[in-house]
Protein backbone atom coordinates (compact mmCIF):
# COMPACT_ATOMS: atom_id res chain seq x y z
CA UNK A 1 0.00 0.00 0.00
CA UNK A 2 1.07 3.26 -1.09
CA UNK A 3 0.45 6.43 0.29
CA UNK A 4 -0.51 9.65 -1.73
CA UNK A 5 3.39 10.67 -1.82
CA UNK A 6 3.91 7.11 -3.40
CA UNK A 7 5.71 5.88 -0.57
CA UNK A 8 5.26 2.48 0.65
CA UNK A 9 3.27 1.74 3.87
CA UNK A 10 3.16 -1.28 6.00
CA UNK A 11 0.31 -3.46 6.57
CA UNK A 12 0.20 -2.87 10.01
CA UNK A 13 -0.16 1.46 8.92
CA UNK A 14 -2.88 0.43 6.93
CA UNK A 15 -4.64 -1.53 10.21
CA UNK A 16 -3.81 1.37 12.51
CA UNK A 17 -5.66 4.03 10.05
CA UNK A 18 -8.61 1.42 9.80
CA UNK A 19 -8.69 1.00 13.74
CA UNK A 20 -9.14 5.02 14.12
CA UNK A 21 -11.89 5.42 11.51
CA UNK A 22 -13.54 2.93 13.28
CA UNK A 23 -12.96 4.20 17.25
CA UNK A 24 -13.83 7.57 15.48
CA UNK A 25 -16.81 6.60 14.04
CA UNK A 26 -18.14 4.34 17.53
CA UNK A 27 -17.10 7.61 19.60
CA UNK A 28 -19.86 9.67 17.28
CA UNK A 29 -21.90 6.96 17.43
CA UNK A 30 -22.30 6.66 20.76
CA UNK A 31 -22.73 10.61 21.28
CA UNK A 32 -25.14 11.52 17.99
CA UNK A 33 -28.48 11.79 18.44
CA UNK A 34 -28.98 8.85 16.86
CA UNK A 35 -28.98 6.35 20.41
CA UNK A 36 -29.84 8.81 22.22
CA UNK A 37 -33.35 8.65 24.80
CA UNK A 38 -36.18 10.18 22.54
CA UNK A 39 -38.10 10.23 25.72
CA UNK A 40 -38.14 9.45 29.48
CA UNK A 41 -41.36 7.72 31.42
CA UNK A 42 -41.48 8.54 34.24
CA UNK A 43 -43.64 5.89 36.88
CA UNK A 44 -44.27 5.24 40.42
CA UNK A 45 -44.21 8.82 41.84
CA UNK A 46 -47.69 11.21 42.24
CA UNK A 47 -46.51 14.36 43.85
CA UNK A 48 -47.87 17.83 43.03
CA UNK A 49 -44.20 18.48 41.93
CA UNK A 50 -43.98 15.63 39.32
CA UNK A 51 -43.76 18.05 36.62
CA UNK A 52 -40.60 19.38 37.90
CA UNK A 53 -39.27 15.66 38.70
CA UNK A 54 -39.81 14.62 35.07
CA UNK A 55 -37.92 17.48 33.93
CA UNK A 56 -35.11 17.36 36.11
CA UNK A 57 -34.77 13.54 35.32
CA UNK A 58 -35.23 14.45 31.65
CA UNK A 59 -32.33 16.89 31.74
CA UNK A 60 -30.37 14.25 33.38
CA UNK A 61 -30.94 11.64 31.21
CA UNK A 62 -29.82 13.68 28.23
CA UNK A 63 -26.04 12.52 29.63
CA UNK A 64 -26.83 8.58 28.53
CA UNK A 65 -27.98 6.65 25.29
CA UNK A 66 -29.28 3.29 24.82
CA UNK A 67 -25.92 2.02 25.67
CA UNK A 68 -24.92 3.63 28.57
CA UNK A 69 -27.44 4.33 31.52
CA UNK A 70 -27.28 7.76 32.59
CA UNK A 71 -27.60 6.38 36.27
CA UNK A 72 -25.64 8.46 38.41
CA UNK A 73 -26.99 12.00 36.60
CA UNK A 74 -30.64 10.65 37.35
CA UNK A 75 -30.03 9.75 40.84
CA UNK A 76 -28.32 13.06 41.58
CA UNK A 77 -30.64 14.81 39.96
CA UNK A 78 -33.84 12.70 41.75
CA UNK A 79 -32.61 13.38 45.13
CA UNK A 80 -33.23 16.73 44.80
CA UNK A 81 -36.73 15.64 45.40
CA UNK A 82 -37.54 14.79 49.25
CA UNK A 83 -40.32 12.55 48.47
CA UNK A 84 -38.03 10.19 46.38
CA UNK A 85 -36.10 7.58 48.21
CA UNK A 86 -34.44 5.58 45.22
CA UNK A 87 -34.74 5.44 41.58
CA UNK A 88 -34.39 1.93 39.00
CA UNK A 89 -33.49 2.74 35.14
CA UNK A 90 -34.36 0.39 32.50
CA UNK A 91 -34.57 0.54 28.59
CA UNK A 92 -37.47 1.10 26.78
CA UNK A 93 -36.87 0.28 22.97
CA UNK A 94 -36.37 1.74 20.80
CA UNK A 95 -35.39 4.60 22.28
CA UNK A 96 -36.74 5.50 25.74
CA UNK A 97 -35.90 5.31 29.11
CA UNK A 98 -37.94 4.20 32.28
CA UNK A 99 -37.73 5.64 35.56
CA UNK A 100 -39.17 3.38 37.99
CA UNK A 101 -39.22 6.06 41.72
CA UNK A 102 -39.33 4.07 44.74
CA UNK A 103 -40.38 6.41 47.23
CA UNK A 104 -38.98 7.48 50.35
CA UNK A 105 -39.94 5.61 53.76
CA UNK A 106 -41.55 7.53 56.40
CA UNK A 107 -39.60 6.70 60.07
CA UNK A 108 -41.21 9.29 62.45
CA UNK A 109 -43.21 12.19 62.33
CA UNK A 110 -41.97 16.09 64.11
CA UNK A 111 -44.29 17.41 66.24
CA UNK A 112 -44.91 20.72 67.01
CA UNK A 113 -47.45 21.60 70.57
CA UNK A 114 -49.83 23.19 67.97
CA UNK A 115 -50.20 19.57 66.74
CA UNK A 116 -48.91 20.06 62.93
CA UNK A 117 -46.73 17.40 62.14
CA UNK A 118 -44.47 16.01 59.02
CA UNK A 119 -42.98 12.62 58.20
CA UNK A 120 -39.37 12.57 58.07
CA UNK A 121 -37.69 10.00 55.97
CA UNK A 122 -34.67 7.76 56.47
CA UNK A 123 -32.94 9.90 54.78
CA UNK A 124 -33.12 12.14 57.36
CA UNK A 125 -35.68 14.86 54.77
CA UNK A 126 -38.64 16.04 55.72
CA UNK A 127 -41.07 14.26 53.02
CA UNK A 128 -44.85 15.84 53.61
CA UNK A 129 -46.93 17.11 56.01
CA UNK A 130 -48.39 13.73 58.30
CA UNK A 131 -52.31 12.86 58.24
CA UNK A 132 -53.97 13.60 61.50
CA UNK A 133 -54.24 9.62 62.11
CA UNK A 134 -50.96 7.83 61.46
CA UNK A 135 -48.35 5.06 63.60
CA UNK A 136 -45.06 6.43 63.18
CA UNK A 137 -42.85 7.49 66.62
CA UNK A 138 -43.71 10.96 67.16
CA UNK A 139 -40.62 13.47 68.04
CA UNK A 140 -41.74 16.87 69.54
CA UNK A 141 -40.27 20.46 68.50
CA UNK A 142 -40.77 23.52 70.34
CA UNK A 143 -42.23 25.83 67.61
CA UNK A 144 -43.21 24.80 63.65
CA UNK A 145 -41.57 21.78 62.30
CA UNK A 146 -39.68 22.11 59.63
CA UNK A 147 -41.05 22.40 55.99
CA UNK A 148 -41.07 19.77 53.36
CA UNK A 149 -37.60 18.87 51.47
CA UNK A 150 -36.07 20.79 54.92
CA UNK A 151 -33.80 18.48 56.83
CA UNK A 152 -33.71 16.84 59.91
CA UNK A 153 -33.23 20.07 62.68
CA UNK A 154 -30.12 18.99 64.40
CA UNK A 155 -31.85 18.83 67.94
CA UNK A 156 -33.62 16.25 66.85
CA UNK A 157 -30.95 13.57 65.40
CA UNK A 158 -29.93 11.59 68.56
CA UNK A 159 -34.04 10.92 69.12
CA UNK A 160 -34.38 10.21 65.47
CA UNK A 161 -31.17 7.84 65.92
CA UNK A 162 -33.19 5.63 68.53
CA UNK A 163 -36.16 5.18 67.17
CA UNK A 164 -34.87 4.42 63.81
CA UNK A 165 -33.72 1.32 65.28
CA UNK A 166 -36.86 0.20 67.29
CA UNK A 167 -39.14 -1.76 65.87
CA UNK A 168 -41.93 -0.71 64.07
CA UNK A 169 -44.81 -2.05 65.86
CA UNK A 170 -42.73 -0.42 69.06
CA UNK A 171 -42.14 2.69 67.29
CA UNK A 172 -45.66 3.59 66.57
CA UNK A 173 -46.63 3.54 70.55
CA UNK A 174 -43.71 6.38 71.18
CA UNK A 175 -44.97 9.85 71.81
CA UNK A 176 -43.38 13.38 72.69
CA UNK A 177 -39.80 12.07 72.41
CA UNK A 178 -37.73 14.98 72.65
CA UNK A 179 -34.32 16.34 74.74
CA UNK A 180 -35.20 17.55 78.18
CA UNK A 181 -32.74 19.73 80.45
CA UNK A 182 -29.29 18.35 80.50
CA UNK A 183 -29.72 16.99 77.22
CA UNK A 184 -31.52 13.39 78.49
CA UNK A 185 -33.82 12.06 76.02
CA UNK A 186 -37.09 10.78 76.71
CA UNK A 187 -41.13 10.67 75.85
CA UNK A 188 -43.82 8.48 76.52
CA UNK A 189 -45.35 5.39 75.27
CA UNK A 190 -48.92 4.86 74.84
CA UNK A 191 -50.49 1.73 77.06
CA UNK A 192 -47.85 2.07 79.43
CA UNK A 193 -45.99 5.42 81.09
CA UNK A 194 -42.72 7.45 80.39
CA UNK A 195 -40.15 6.35 78.51
CA UNK A 196 -36.50 7.29 79.37
CA UNK A 197 -33.72 6.92 76.34
CA UNK A 198 -30.82 8.59 78.65
CA UNK A 199 -28.48 10.59 77.13
CA UNK A 200 -27.51 10.70 73.62
CA UNK A 201 -25.59 7.50 72.35
CA UNK A 202 -26.31 3.70 72.22
CA UNK A 203 -29.38 4.13 70.24
CA UNK A 204 -29.00 0.46 68.74
CA UNK A 205 -28.56 -1.28 72.65
CA UNK A 206 -31.35 0.64 73.74
CA UNK A 207 -33.72 0.11 71.42
CA UNK A 208 -33.02 -3.69 71.84
CA UNK A 209 -33.36 -3.25 75.47
CA UNK A 210 -36.83 -1.77 74.49
CA UNK A 211 -37.77 -4.23 72.77
CA UNK A 212 -37.18 -7.08 75.18
CA UNK A 213 -38.22 -5.59 78.16
CA UNK A 214 -41.79 -4.76 76.25
CA UNK A 215 -41.96 -8.39 75.00
CA UNK A 216 -41.97 -9.74 78.77
CA UNK A 217 -44.34 -7.19 80.04
CA UNK A 218 -47.92 -8.53 79.92
CA UNK A 219 -50.30 -6.12 77.80
CA UNK A 220 -53.84 -5.39 77.64
CA UNK A 221 -56.12 -4.34 80.69
CA UNK A 222 -54.71 -4.87 84.31
CA UNK A 223 -51.13 -6.09 82.45
CA UNK A 224 -48.15 -5.46 84.05
CA UNK A 225 -47.51 -2.67 80.60
CA UNK A 226 -50.61 -0.88 82.15
CA UNK A 227 -49.32 -0.74 85.94
CA UNK A 228 -45.60 0.50 84.90
CA UNK A 229 -45.03 4.03 85.35
CA UNK A 230 -42.04 3.99 83.10
CA UNK A 231 -39.58 2.10 81.86
CA UNK A 232 -35.62 3.54 81.74
CA UNK A 233 -33.04 2.50 78.94
CA UNK A 234 -30.41 4.41 79.89
CA UNK A 235 -28.27 1.85 80.71
CA UNK A 236 -29.28 -1.13 78.12
CA UNK A 237 -27.63 -3.64 79.91
CA UNK A 238 -29.94 -2.81 83.14
CA UNK A 239 -33.16 -1.75 81.71
CA UNK A 240 -35.08 -0.92 84.58
CA UNK A 241 -39.21 -0.64 84.83
CA UNK A 242 -41.18 0.90 87.41
CA UNK A 243 -44.68 -0.02 88.81
CA UNK A 244 -47.79 1.88 90.15
CA UNK A 245 -47.51 0.86 94.21
CA UNK A 246 -51.18 0.28 95.28
CA UNK A 247 -52.34 2.63 97.65
CA UNK A 248 -53.82 0.50 100.80
CA UNK A 249 -57.67 1.04 101.52
CA UNK A 250 -57.66 2.69 105.20
CA UNK A 251 -59.27 0.67 108.20
CA UNK A 252 -62.69 2.08 108.80
CA UNK A 253 -62.65 4.59 111.66
CA UNK A 254 -64.98 3.48 114.75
Amino acid sequence: MKSPGGIALGPWTGKLVLAVVAVAAGWWLLNSPVLAFGDVHVDGYDGDDRPQLEAALKAAAGDGNLFSLPRDEVESAAARFPAVGDVALSRRWPRSLRVQIIPARPIAAIVSPKGQSVLVSSRSRVIRFAPKRHDFPRLRIDGMPPKPGARLPKKLETSFAFVKEVPPEIASRIRALRQVDGGLIQGELTGLGDLIVGRPGRPKARAAALTAVLRDLSEGEGSEQAAARYIDVSVPERPAVGFTVPTANPEPSS
